[in-house]
């Protein structure tokens, strides 16, 4: 396999065919996967309405970061104004604007989904 496209350096092949054969002789052992639960110990099981609860405090909770982040922008806006660097403040108010977008929307999106979306009946298709 060289990019000359000729017989080249055998090597390659004798180490690719001595590798081959290792690994056939010491195969790698399982990995178990960090989610994965192994026997015996219980899988944590949440009812349908604690895991609305919960899923829809995460959610919120991102949403709020969010806000966080906006209201931050809004601040580094005024610094900038204070500054006189008008461009910085155009900058860091439509971040604010996005922000504030995204973590309304996220809220919202969380509540909607996990109490009304969730809480209907599924029609079979």
């Amino acid at each position: 396999m060289n990019r000359d496209r000729d017989v080249g350096d055998p090597t390659f092949d004798s180490v690719r065919g001595r590798y081959r054969e290792w690994r056939d002789e010491n195969p790698a052992p399982a990995s178990e996967s960090a989610l994965s639960f192994r026997d015996g110990l219980p899988v944590p099981e949440l009812s349908e309405e604690a895991g609305r609860v919960v899923f829809t405090a995460v959610g919120v909770g991102i949403g709020l970061l969010l806000l966080v982040l906006a209201a931050t922008a809004l601040h580094a806006a005024g610094t900038w104004t204070e500054a006189g660097r008008d461009g910085a403040q155009v900058g860091y108010l439509l971040c604010f604007v996005f922000l504030t977008i995204a973590g309304l929307g996220g809220i919202i999106a969380s509540y909607n989904h996990n109490y009304r979306v969730m809480a209907r009946k599924s029609v079979h298709h």
